[in-house]
């Protein structure tokens, strides 16, 4: 479970982040809507423990993240990223870039995730040879590699077109209902409707 705890963060002197709570049970997709500058983004980060709040707790599964000897480690056994952009390495192909994302798993193992997640037939190709939505399948595949219990997603579809749109959250859906915590910071409200909860933020706070 994830639980945050009147969380406040700045940049400068703007308050992007204005007394936030709340909880994310194990197995729930969430989808953070709202505007450009809403604060979606800063919370997925602060969540995700890629940022520090100003003030505030979070906990994630019973432990607080101020506490953490080892963040680095807790992020590589607890929590996978996919991002806006793939940023997969283009003088790898496709499997080599989960691969290294993964050394504990086998070229077997490897193989059966991109064919589950149906970018098997391209595992060959180098990432500037497929295209912008089999990109970021494979960005899902990396994320996915070790297993984690959390998966969070920064606009994922943000340069996809519908079709590929689409496809991505099929997968989210499907990742979900096999278990693993999903938290998705989405502008696309057609799209955030394929989560269990939606969670709107305006100006900093929960809507």
């Amino acid at each position: 479970m994830i639980v945050a705890v009147d969380l406040v963060h700045f940049y400068g002197q703007e308050r992007v982040i204005d007394g936030i709570s709340l909880q994310i049970a194990p197995g729930e997709f969430v989808a953070l809507t709202g505007e450009s500058g809403s604060g979606k983004s800063t919370l997925l980060s602060i969540l995700s423990t890629l940022l520090h709040p100003d003030s505030g707790h979070i906990f994630i599964d019973g432990q607080s993240m101020e506490t953490l000897k080892d963040p680095n480690r807790f992020r590589r056994e607890y929590i996978g990223f996919v991002f806006q952009f793939h940023y997969l390495i283009p003088y790898l192909n496709i499997r080599e870039n989960v691969a290294l994302a993964a050394p504990k798993r086998s070229g077997e193992e490897i193989m059966e995730l991109l064919e589950r997640l149906g970018i098997g037939a391209i595992a060959h190709k180098m990432a500037d040879e497929v295209s912008g939505g089999q990109r970021q399948r494979a960005a899902i595949a990396r994320a996915v590699a070790n297993g984690p219990r959390i998966l969070f997603a920064d606009e994922p579809t943000g340069n996809l077109d519908s079709k590929n749109s689409e496809k991505v959250f099929d997968l989210f859906r499907k990742i979900a209902d096999e278990g693993t915590t999903l938290v998705v910071a989405t502008h696309d409200r057609r799209l955030a409707e394929r989560a269990d909860r939606i969670i709107e933020i305006k100006d900093g706070r929960l809507v």
